[in-house]
């Protein structure tokens, strides 16, 4: 139980990097020198840590009210990806993903597409990386064109919910 064992984890290639994350369980550390990522893991100690901590699925599915299913096909669907993988395969989620998950779940109503979603998902991680600040002014643009899409889509569910009330008084004056 005490041995270190390994994760499959992505790490940004080119770039010099380490952090420890932390769930109930594990306290996985990633680190990064030469060509792969190194990552082990290892029962968190009981000191506190100010490390972010990693989500088994079902805690994620819990927090974000979406089944298991779901968020395993957006993984298949290239929508979402989680931050990395025990060695037995288990998915691990970070804070950073959970919102993501969030964004995504808000999409579906409106009648998004994967392809809608996946876009719009790279958009707003490109805002937030500095490294692509070449593409900002363009992921802007279509996040602009997205709120536009997102509000009038809004705006027919608002009509549709309110011939929906009608219709449900309609029925209580019949019964009345």
């Amino acid at each position: 139980m005490c041995a270190p064992w390994r994760v499959i984890a992505g790490v940004i290639a080119g770039r010099s990097m380490r952090t420890t994350v932390t769930s109930r369980n594990v306290r996985v550390e990633i680190e990064r020198r030469g060509s792969a990522p190194t990552v082990t893991s290892e029962p968190p100690s009981t000191t506190g840590s100010d490390t972010p901590a990693l989500m088994q699925i079902g805690e994620v599915a819990a927090r974000t009210e979406l089944s298991l299913r779901s968020l395993r096909h957006w993984e298949e669907v290239g929508l979402l990806r989680p931050s990395g993988r025990t060695e037995g395969g288990f998915r691990l989620y970070s804070e950073a993903d959970v919102e993501k998950i969030l964004v995504i779940r808000r999409m579906k109503p409106l009648g998004f597409t994967l392809e809608e979603m996946s876009a719009a998902m790279r958009d707003i991680e490109a805002l937030h990386d500095p490294a692509a600040a070449h593409r900002h002014d363009e992921a802007r643009e279509r996040l602009r064109t997205l709120l536009a899409e997102a509000a009038a889509r809004r705006d027919k569910l608002e009509r549709q919910l309110a011939m929906a009330d009608e219709f449900i008084g309609q029925l209580n004056g019949q019964l009345s």
